[in-house]
């Protein structure tokens, strides 16, 4: 049964879950670790886990200013779990918390071909803008 769960710390087998998510959507690299994963949970306004038993099979965090600004990030569900709705699951209920808390402006970059998935929930293209990141890809 699928479960939610907010979470700010993890144990070293949550932390192993975890990882395995980021290592099969490829945004694992050697140089990341337990300490630093532990630092995305606990800096992250939210960190969210769908749960199948006690086993993580999804994730997708929130980060913010703390004040009006917030953006959903490395939001992303086991391939054996996908086509189960978890992710809007997961997208719907950090949106509601984000709401909650008074943020009116939440953002996400999307993938190529997950518009169609996010524009369901209520999120559209920002025209005339793109995602840029400083450095090497």
């Amino acid at each position: 049964m699928l479960r939610l769960k907010l979470i700010k710390r993890a144990d070293d087998r949550t932390l192993s879950q975890i990882i395995s998510i980021y290592k099969e959507q490829g945004w694992w690299t050697a140089s990341d670790n337990k300490k630093r994963l532990g630092k995305f949970i606990s800096g992250s306004r939210f960190f969210l886990t769908a749960l199948d038993g006690g086993k993580v099979i999804g994730m997708g965090r929130a980060i913010s200013d703390s004040a009006n600004d917030a953006y959903i990030q490395d939001l992303a569900v086991l391939k054996a779990f996908r086509k189960k709705k978890i992710g809007g699951k997961m997208v719907d209920f950090l949106v509601k918390k984000l709401k909650k808390e008074g943020f009116r402006w939440i953002g996400l970059i999307a993938q190529d071909g997950t518009y169609p998935f996010y524009e369901k929930r209520g999120f559209k293209v920002m025209k005339n803008s793109h995602p840029m990141v400083y450095g090497k890809l």
